[in-house]
């Protein structure tokens, strides 16, 4: 089985094998270039196992079963990518390192000021393409310096590569996505967490956004009950290490009922 590059296809188009040489005037010899490209590789095997073949008979009878072929294809990474979109999110990630025409500031829970862009904020967010349009500083005095980063980290690039390492990064992000209804960004946190193993959460993480679920949950419907039942799940295989949580000995004091309920459960 042949599979070709679409990129291949559309700049070089079809080759005559008799030619060296493309178009008038040209020097190019295209079969040395693709000799050098990376192409696709595909691996098959034989369908029938190494037995006796059956009779005429049974042969004949064969040829109306339905047989299904499992191929097993390995591509490389950038034939999945489209070269337009690699270099527009190096575009932005400049623009991000060098502070290109920053014209806003985002203040985090210690007092750093951290710059941005606001277009990038309200392409990600109505909630803050409002607050920007009076201000042009944003005040997020719960929100660590670490998760500010993050998230101004993704309005460019739409990478959550620390997060995606630290549980307790990912749930302290995943709450402010929900707060300012940056829904991509939410979403996607949502789907690692649920994911994720029991063993990659730290368990002041898991009690942080076992807290934070139960208090939006009845807004959020069941998504946010599907992510309940994977903290809960969590928090059990981690029972032992509730004894010495300091964020579950200050749940006894924001919220008596879910501490009840993991003691209960411990």
């Amino acid at each position: 089985m042949e599979i070709f590059s679409p990129s291949m296809e559309s700049d070089i188009g079809e080759l005559d094998e008799t030619h060296d040489e493309v178009n008038e005037g040209g020097s190019v010899d295209w079969r040395n270039e693709i000799s050098e490209m990376k192409e696709p590789v595909c691996e098959d095997t034989d369908v029938f196992p190494d037995w006796d073949l059956p009779s005429n008979s049974v042969m004949a009878e064969m040829k109306n079963l339905n047989v299904t072929v499992n191929i097993r294809l390995s591509v490389e990474d950038e034939y999945l990518r489209e070269q337009g979109s690699d270099k527009l999110a190096l575009i932005c990630k400049s623009i991000q390192a060098q502070n290109i025409h920053s014209d806003i500031s985002i203040v985090a829970a210690d007092g750093s000021t951290l710059p941005a862009n606001k277009c990038f904020l309200a392409a990600h967010s109505h909630v803050l393409k409002v607050c920007l349009e009076k201000n042009n500083k944003i005040e997020m005095p719960d929100v660590s310096k670490e998760c500010v980063e993050s998230l101004i980290g993704y309005f460019y690039s739409m990478e959550i590569t620390k997060a995606e390492k630290c549980s307790s990064l990912a749930v302290e992000l995943f709450q402010v996505a929900h707060k300012y209804e940056v829904t991509a960004l939410e979403e996607k946190i949502s789907g690692m967490l649920l994911l994720r193993s029991n063993s990659w959460y730290d368990v002041d993480a898991a009690v942080g956004l076992l807290h934070f679920v139960k208090g939006v949950e009845t807004s959020s419907g069941a998504k946010m009950l599907k992510m309940r039942g994977k903290v809960l799940q969590v928090l059990k295989s981690k029972r032992q290490g509730l004894k010495t949580s300091e964020t579950f000995k200050k749940l006894f004091d924001e919220d008596p009922e879910t501490a009840m309920e993991l003691c209960m459960m411990a």
